[in-house]
């Protein structure tokens, strides 16, 4: 399918004091599936989305030291923890006629929005 593509939507949500505690991350909304130039929509099958999550990762932190903005340290001392904060979670799923979990998400990413 070499006309499909997906659909997402990503905001940057931080808390914290700056220096002390500050947690920059973000939030992504993704279709789980492709859209074609038709208008038709593919979804893909449930899966299990770990890989993804490690690929993911190593590109954000490849990009990250290509810009010199982390070191060889930072990167080992990220994938030594037990929880390096990448993570993918496909756990809900909104039907094309579930108005209700529609307006929920969008209300979701109003809010962290600000809008």
């Amino acid at each position: 399918m070499s006309d499909g593509v997906p659909g997402a939507v990503m905001t940057i949500h931080t808390f914290g004091e700056y220096m002390q505690k500050y947690h920059p991350h973000l939030h992504a909304l993704v279709s789980d599936g492709l859209f074609r130039k038709s208008g038709a929509f593919y979804v893909m099958p449930k899966a299990d989305l770990t890989h993804l999550e490690e690929i993911f990762r190593a590109k954000v932190l490849k990009m990250l030291k290509a810009e010199g903005k982390i070191g060889d340290i930072i990167i080992n001392n990220l994938i030594s923890w037990k929880h390096i904060g990448f993570s993918v979670h496909n756990g809900v799923r909104i039907a094309r006629d579930d108005e209700e979990g529609k307006e929920n998400m969008a209300r979701m990413y109003q809010e962290d929005l600000k809008i």
